[in-house]
């Protein structure tokens, strides 16, 4: 793939489409062409994380962890532990070529650089972020919805007070002293 299709492979991903053309140019700049063999752990779960991966050519599935908004088959155009180039953090799946892969690496310290050098550079990234917790926040809405259901409608609350062990006594004892 060409310099110009993957720069138009990332304007299309909805986490990179806000960028202007010398962001894209800058970032793509950070990264280093990587080939990867069949069978090869692009990333693993629960591992700490330093890179990640635009998918160039070939395929990669998802073995494993939550890879919230793909299949588990990954190919051109997907952008892997994308978090994990901004903050310290694990990876959430375990993603194992199922060919040959030929990808763009960036590893963290490389892309903090860059966003460190160029302030509207860094306003992009952080669009990024803010766009990976909103969607977080709507997969936490679609589990307490599901666990809503699961307990036949009626309506989950989570509280931090401790509830009285008995709340027939605690309505009674009221009632009676005054």
């Amino acid at each position: 793939m060409q310099r110009d299709a993957i720069v138009t492979v990332l304007k299309n991903n909805p986490f990179f489409s806000h960028f202007s053309s010398a962001h894209l140019d800058a970032f793509l700049g950070c990264g280093e062409r990587a080939i990867f063999q069949k069978d090869h752990k692009l990333i693993e779960q629960n591992r700490p994380g330093d890179r990640a991966y635009l998918i160039v050519s070939g395929r990669a599935r998802c073995e494993s962890g939550l890879f919230p908004g793909n299949d588990p088959l990954l190919g051109p155009g997907d952008f892997i532990g994308l978090l994990v180039m901004l903050i310290e953090t694990e990876y959430r799946a375990t993603i194992i070529c199922t060919g040959e892969v030929r990808a763009f690496e960036f590893r963290r310290s490389v892309v903090q650089d860059l966003i460190g050098s160029d302030v509207s550079l860094s306003a992009a990234f952080a669009e990024i972020i803010r766009q990976s917790f909103s969607g977080f926040a709507e997969e936490l809405k679609k589990i307490q919805a599901d666990l809503n259901r699961s307990l036949s409608g009626a309506p989950l609350v989570i509280t931090t007070d401790t509830p009285a062990e008995n709340p027939a006594e605690t309505r009674s004892s009221e009632t009676s002293s005054g």
